[in-house]
């Protein structure tokens, strides 16, 4: 796992904490999110979560956000001073608080009419969109 800040390329193993399995990247592109203090990608039906106060050469603890389903896309956004952990998958969108570990709400894609035989439902593409003097919104792309 690395981290980068500016010029400086920050190089750690990660290690797999009880209950975690194979440890390795999806396939799928643009897979990582990194905060200051963490970085999140996705496994499968899980999201491991990679602490980075480590210094370079030591190891990062990693834990899973055990999502239930078939993970599409995660990002990292602010809500205030609070890093949120938005998790796209083929049933829909979750909420989690990292650190703890803590799922905060999710909300399940609405079926299509016809449901399509040649392709999946998902939700992969996150952004915050905050306007001076509002809370945030959030914006999801989603195949249905």
């Amino acid at each position: 796992c690395g981290a980068m800040w500016g010029d400086q390329v920050k190089k750690v193993r990660l290690q797999k904490g009880t209950g975690v399995g194979a440890v390795t990247c999806s396939l799928l592109a643009n897979a990582l999110s990194v905060s200051k203090n963490f970085a999140v990608f996705p496994h499968v039906n899980d999201v491991v979560v990679a602490e980075l106060g480590a210094t370079p050469g030591d190891t990062c603890a990693c834990k899973l956000l055990q999502c239930g389903s078939t993970v599409m896309h995660v990002r990292i956004l602010k809500s205030g001073e609070n890093d949120l952990v938005f998790v796209g998958t083929v049933e829909g969108i979750q909420l989690w608080e990292p650190m703890e570990g803590t799922k905060l709400a999710s909300y399940t894609l609405p079926a299509p009419a016809t449901p399509p035989t040649d392709r999946q439902t998902y939700a992969r593409g996150f952004a915050m969109v905050c306007r001076e003097g509002e809370s945030g919104q959030l914006v999801v792309g989603s195949s249905t």
